[in-house]
This record gives C-alpha cells, sequence and structure tokens, in this order.
C-alpha cells in the first residue's frame, strides 16, 4: 500500500529503504515507538489519562505483549517504567 501511495514498486520501496539500513516495516515500529513515547510522557505530564493498553491500540499495536516486547527491546524498560522516568 505505501509503494502504490508513493507510485512506485514494493522492490523499489524496499531498495531506497536498505540504503537506509532499515526496512519498511522497522521504519513503521520505530515511528509507532515514537509516538507511544510523545503519549506516555503526555500521561505522566497529567494531559492525559491514556491507559498503556490504549496507547498501544492507538499506536497501531494490536497485541499488548507485543507492544511491551518490543517497546522493551528499543528502550530498555517497559512502557509503564518509562512513564514512570
Amino acid at each position: 500500500m505505501i509503494a502504490q501511495n508513493l507510485k512506485t514498486s514494493p522492490r523499489q520501496l524496499q531498495r531506497e529503504f536498505a540504503a537506509t539500513g532499515t526496512t519498511p516495516t522497522a521504519y513503521i515500529r520505530k515511528k509507532r515507538l515514537e509516538q507511544a513515547c510523545k503519549m506516555l510522557l503526555e500521561r505522566k505530564q497529567g494531559q492525559s489519562e491514556a491507559q498503556i493498553s490504549s496507547i498501544a491500540f492507538a499506536t497501531g499495536f494490536n497485541d499488548i505483549s507485543y507492544f511491551n516486547r518490543v517497546f522493551r527491546k528499543s528502550f530498555g524498560c517497559t512502557p509503564s517504567q518509562y512513564a514512570q522516568k
């Protein structure tokens, strides 16, 4: 779908991402995690009362355990620990 929107082939899109050292899937996951961090910080600052599960779903993660696993791998702590820091 991304390749279609960019009017290119899926293979060309993969090549472009490979030149940056990542894949389309990894890039999207990174952007989702960045958004989740932003939402967790808003929660910490009292700007939001969103539950961690709501944040996971809002950022495109359909499985809470997967979200926790990927978050921990990327940031070295769980989402709740990140929100408390």
